[in-house]
């Protein structure tokens, strides 16, 4: 298992690597994120599915943490958003249909 303070230091972490990764979400507006490529997009998915963001509403960090998930990937460019879409569609269809579903209905 891995402690509060652990999860406090990878969410951390996340943040400082999608800053080093997409720059500051300031500069969005007028640089999208050059995020275009599945292998890039894939990252976000997998931490959009990760632990670190599960129970935002309990926990101030994985709030903030999945704000900043959720703005980067309305920021992507036309093509990075594809992307997405392509990736939930293609690799994490078994994941959103034996796991998540389940879950939203129980």
């Amino acid at each position: 298992a891995v402690s509060e303070k652990q999860q406090s230091q990878l969410r951390n972490a996340a943040m400082q690597g999608l800053e080093r990764w997409a720059g500051a979400p300031q500069s969005w507006k007028d640089f999208p994120p050059c995020l275009v490529h599945k292998d890039q997009i894939r990252g976000l998915a997998v931490l959009l599915l990760s632990p670190l963001v599960s129970e935002p509403e309990a926990c101030t960090e994985a709030f903030v943490l999945m704000t900043r998930l959720v703005s980067l990937l309305a920021a992507l460019p036309h093509e990075g958003r594809m992307a997405f879409v392509s990736i939930v569609v293609e690799d994490m269809v078994h994941v959103l249909r034996s796991v998540l579903v389940l879950r939203v209905r129980s």
